[in-house]
C-alpha cells in the first residue's frame, strides 16, 4: 500500500504539469529559497521519492544531506528511524506515503505537536479491491488444487469438486474505511455475500455489518473468506488472535493486507497446522522484507505478496503529496490528517 511507482519517473514532470499546474508553478519559483524538505522513507523507493518530488518542484534532502535539521519545517516520511525527529524541532507538517499512520505512534519521540497526513488515493482501495477479489476467486474455486495438481502433472478434470454458489460464500471485510468499503463493494458487485467489521457501527448497501470487540467472534463465525485491511492501533495488535482464528469454518481462507502485527505468524502457522484454516494469503508481516527464516515461506497453504496489494502511481501520490506541502507553507490544514486520538 506504500509510494512505489508504476510509471517510469521520467514522466512525472509531465505528468504533474497537467495535474496541477499551479501548485507546480509556486512550488518551482519557491524551491531555490525554501528550506530543505526530508525525505526518509526507508522501504527502498526513497530514491523515487525524492526523484518525484524534486521534479514537481520541491526543494527535498535525504535524512544525511541535511545540514541544519532546524531549518526543515516539513518532512515525507514512511517507517522512518526513530528518535530521528527530534534532532526538526521546527517541523510544521509531516506527509507519509501510506494509508497506515502505525510508524509513528511507535515512535516515543514523535513530535505530537506537528500535524501529520496519510496517503489516501481512490487508486489505492481500486487496486486493493482487485486484490482481494483475486484472493476470494482462489479460495472459492479451489484454484491451489489445481495449481498442485499441474505441478504433479495430474489431468484432475474428472475430479468432483464441490464449489458452494457466490452468493452463499461469505467474505468478512474487517475494517471498512476507505480501503475496505472499497473491497466491499467490489466483492459484492461479484456476487458474493459480505459482512463487516468495525471499531464502531457502520452501515453499507448490501454488508452485514458488526461492530466492537462484543460482536467480533459472531462476525467471523459467518466468513468464509475473511480479509482484515484494519490499521494498526494499540487496540488492533494482534487481534486476528487464534481464538478468532478457531472461530472460522473449516476449510476457510484468512487474508491480511493491513499490518503484519495484526496477527501473530505463530498463530497464522497453529491455525493452518490444526486445520482450522486452510489457506493464508499474506502481504504484510511484522518484518519486512520477511525473513528466509519464516515458515510462511515453505509452507504449503500460505501464499506470499511483498507488500504489493494496493501499489499506486507515483504521479498520483506527488500530486497529494505537492498539495499538503503548499497548505503546510500557507498555514491551512493538510488533507487526511491523522487523529492522535484514535490512532488513524
Amino acid at each position: 500500500m506504500e509510494f512505489l511507482t508504476c510509471f517510469a519517473v521520467g514522466r512525472t514532470k509531465q505528468a504533474i504539469t497537467s495535474l496541477l499546474p499551479s501548485a507546480r508553478a509556486h512550488l518551482r519559483r519557491m524551491s531555490s529559497c525554501e528550506p530543505k524538505v526530508l525525505v526518509c522513507v526507508t522501504d527502498g523507493s526513497e530514491p523515487l521519492v525524492a526523484k518525484s518530488l524534486s521534479d514537481a518542484g520541491m526543494n527535498v534532502a535525504t535524512l544525511d544531506e541535511i545540514e541544519d535539521p532546524s531549518t526543515t519545517q516539513f518532512a515525507v516520511l514512511f517507517q522512518h528511524p526513530h528518535g530521528t525527529l527530534k534532532r526538526f524541532s521546527n517541523l510544521k507538517g509531516i506527509q507519509l506515503t501510506a494509508a497506515g499512520a502505525d510508524s509513528v505512534f511507535s515512535d516515543r519521540d514523535f513530535p505530537r505537536n506537528v500535524p501529520v497526513a496519510r496517503l489516501v488515493e481512490p487508486v489505492m482501495g481500486e487496486r486493493m479491491a482487485d486484490w482481494v477479489l483475486w484472493g476470494v476467486l482462489n479460495s472459492h474455486r479451489d484454484m491451489d488444487f489445481y495449481y498442485k495438481a499441474q505441478m504433479d502433472r495430474r489431468w484432475v478434470g474428472n475430479v468432483d469438486h464441490e464449489y458452494a454458489r457466490s452468493d452463499d460464500f461469505s467474505v468478512g471485510i474487517m475494517g471498512l474505511g476507505a480501503l475496505g468499503t472499497a473491497v466491499a463493494k467490489k466483492i459484492r458487485g461479484a456476487g458474493y455475500s459480505v459482512r463487516g467489521w468495525s471499531k464502531s457501527l457502520k452501515s453499507m448497501e448490501g454488508v452485514d455489518s458488526f461492530h466492537g470487540q462484543d460482536q467480533l467472534l459472531d462476525f467471523v463465525r459467518g466468513c468464509n473468506f475473511l480479509v482484515c485491511l484494519l490499521p494498526l492501533t494499540k487496540d488492533t495488535k494482534g487481534i486476528v488472535s487464534r481464538e478468532v482464528l478457531s472461530v472460522l469454518p473449516k476449510g476457510s481462507t484468512f487474508m491480511n493486507a493491513g499490518r503484519g502485527d495484526l496477527a501473530k505468524e505463530e498463530d497464522l502457522l497453529w491455525a493452518l497446522d490444526e486445520g482450522h484454516v486452510k489457506h493464508c494469503i499474506l502481504d504484510v508481516f511484522s518484518q519486512e522484507p520477511l525473513p528466509e527464516s519464516s515458515r510462511l515461506w515453505a509452507h504449503p497453504g500460505v501464499r506470499i505478496t511483498p507488500h504489493v496489494a494496493a501499489l499506486s502511481p507515483t504521479v498520483a501520490f506527488t500530486a497529494k503529496i505537492m498539495e499538503n506541502y503548499r497548505r503546510c507553507l500557507n498555514g491551512e490544514k493538510m488533507l487526511n490528517t491523522v487523529d492522535f486520538e484514535s490512532g488513524y
